[in-house]
């Protein structure tokens, strides 16, 4: 407000707010029905413009009540903390720090009028061997504590298998180009749902989900080849591979959120990413980083000039794509495959 007053230009500013906070009454209608008159005060109302960064500014210093190293990520009322152990530290050892910092968080609620739900609380320890809890939903993605993903898998697998079934059963009514403008739009869509969060599963687990999409292909009497290059369905590991190699364009183009580029530190001057700093977690998890996105950078370094330097990430992942179909049309083996991290050689086959 001091900074407002400064300018000489922020007192219709203050005005606007203190009204937007005011005391004020309003009614709840039923069929027609108006009830009483309700007081609103003390609150940010829901579903307005002001809402969400009046929360934002109010919950932004329960950071403080965690203690650091640890860290907090906010969305909207659902927060998350997380703190990084050695993995030598007991399990029991971990248990009590979190609860301790829960306790924390509850008494800066009882400070500034917060109450938190205690039935949503829960601890869990996430680690590809060690991990200990029960699986757990964050932005809509089901998380299983050893990062296996098969439980999200299942959950979306659940969701589009019988979308596809009855799809299929209308076969008799439309044509290969109407059948395949539905599965676009009804059921790609679902199978290609958090693809940042399971794009690091084994084969194994991602197997179920590609068979559904070779399946659909091949009840329309398609190759996977020539569904791709006639009608520009392409097989799901294919795309599950543009879209992060996208995601990982994004964050030279001026959209990406710091937390993310901070995670792909450049070369001065270069276009190329330095992660050297991954080769303890490298080491220790050789399997699991040769499928992540971490990978992927080899990947990505390893592209032609002309396609790094696209300027959106949707022309960048159409140059990916007319890569890809001109590998189908000529037959190379690899066409499915030379953009996954998990079958990255050191070389690009381009």
């Amino acid at each position: 407000m001091e900074k407002l007053q400064a300018v000489g230009d922020g007192e219709p500013y203050l005005h606007f707010l203190s009204s937007f906070l005011d005391r004020r009454f309003g009614h709840v209608c039923v069929q027609g029905q108006k009830s009483e008159q309700i007081w609103f005060e003390n609150q940010v109302f829901q579903g307005t413009v002001l809402g969400p960064p009046l929360w934002n500014i109010f919950f932004a210093d329960i950071i403080s009540a965690m203690s650091r190293p640890k860290s907090g990520k906010a969305f909207a009322d659902d927060l998350n903390v997380f703190h990084e152990f050695d993995r030598l530290v007991e399990e029991q050892v971990i248990m009590e720090e979190l609860a301790s910092c829960r306790d924390r968080v509850h008494h800066w609620g009882y400070q500034n009028r917060v109450e938190f739900d205690g039935s949503k609380e829960h601890f869990v320890i996430v680690h590809p061997t060690r991990g200990v809890g029960n699986a757990f939903k964050l932005l809509g993605l089901v998380y299983d504590c050893k990062l296996k993903m098969d439980e999200a898998v299942d959950a979306i697998i659940q969701r589009a298998r019988p979308k596809c079934k009855s799809l299929l059963r209308t076969k008799p009514f439309y044509n290969t180009v109407d059948m395949i403008l539905q599965f676009k739009t009804h059921i790609l869509g679902i199978l290609e749902s958090n693809i940042g969060g399971i794009y690091h599963a084994t084969s194994t687990v991602l197997g179920p989900l590609d068979r559904i999409a070779t399946r659909f292909v091949h009840e329309l009497n398609l190759e996977v080849d020539f569904a791709f290059l006639r009608y520009n369905l392409a097989p799901l590991s294919l795309r599950r591979d543009i879209a992060m190699l996208g995601f990982l364009h994004k964050t030279h183009l001026p959209y990406a959120h710091p937390h993310i580029t901070d995670f792909f530190p450049q070369r001065p001057g270069t276009k190329i990413w330095d992660i050297t700093g991954l080769s303890t977690q490298r080491l220790q998890h050789p399997d699991l980083y040769c499928r992540s996105l971490f990978h992927l950078v080899h990947v990505y370094n390893a592209l032609p000039r002309h396609v790094v330097q696209c300027k959106t990430v949707s022309t960048f992942q159409h140059e990916l794509t007319s890569i890809a179909r001109s590998k189908c049309s000529q037959h190379h083996e690899n066409w499915q495959t030379f953009l996954s991290a998990r079958h990255f050689q050191g070389r690009l086959l381009i």
